[in-house]
């Protein structure tokens, strides 16, 4: 009677862990920020430091559940459904004292694209977790495994970004910090960064982009009404 009780409640559990969603955190490869080791939060608990070119495959009951990095800001609310998968992407930004790590929502075909690049993330995680993005059977080489101790104490230089917008006279953000009014020509430390274009009434027109040192770029946003 008692073996018969134990497999019961061995395929209650089972049955149950079937119906979670998965949530992938990736991390493309960069040599910006390369050194960087950003944790992830789920409900405000740790569950892993993410490298460079890796990415974690997290296991979740569904339901909505907040996700975080190390950048101060508010927590990113994911709504993880039975059986489905969502991809968030960790960018590296400059943030007031040092860089940080940031996750924004990526789209499937956006996120599958990349991670046939990527390695699981080393450690505990990668065992425990069941579900997993489909990379390719022979990986990638991964240039990111001999990673730097630290970045270089000589200043890179910046990178000049020209933006204008239609109309013009917009406030320019760049990583949530106000930069100006199009149209306007302002140096960005080489990157990644989000440039943000916001005027009332219309709505805001935003970028990832990453620049590099000595750089110039041109940035053309066009608003429109909500």
């Amino acid at each position: 009677m008692n073996k018969i009780l134990t497999i019961f409640v061995l395929a209650a559990g089972l049955l149950v862990s079937a119906q979670d969603g998965t949530v992938v955190v990736y991390r493309q490869g960069k040599y910006v920020g390369s050194a960087l080791k950003p944790s992830i939060y789920v409900d405000g608990n740790e569950v892993g430091r993410l490298k460079n070119g890796r990415y974690l495959s997290l296991q979740l009951a569904p339901g909505k559940h907040n996700f975080e990095s190390n950048q101060k800001e508010a927590a990113l609310e994911v709504d993880v459904k039975s059986k489905d998968t969502v991809y968030l992407e960790m960018v590296i930004l400059n943030g007031k004292f040092r860089m940080v790590g940031r996750l924004v929502p990526v789209a499937q075909e956006d996120a599958k694209n990349a991670l046939v690049k990527l390695k699981p993330m080393d450690g505990k995680q990668d065992t425990e977790t069941s579900a997993s993005p489909t990379p390719p059977q022979e990986p990638a080489p991964d240039n990111s495994q001999t990673e730097p101790h630290a970045e270089s104490d000589v200043p890179m230089q910046p990178a000049t970004v020209t933006i204008k917008s239609t109309p013009p006279g917009c406030d320019i953000n760049v990583d949530e910090k106000f930069m100006g009014s199009t149209p306007s020509t302002i140096q960005l430390s080489p990157g990644e960064h989000l440039v943000s274009v916001e005027k009332e009434g219309l709505r805001p027109w935003q970028r990832t982009m990453t620049v590099t040192a000595g750089g110039s770029v041109t940035l053309d946003a066009t608003l429109e009404k909500p």
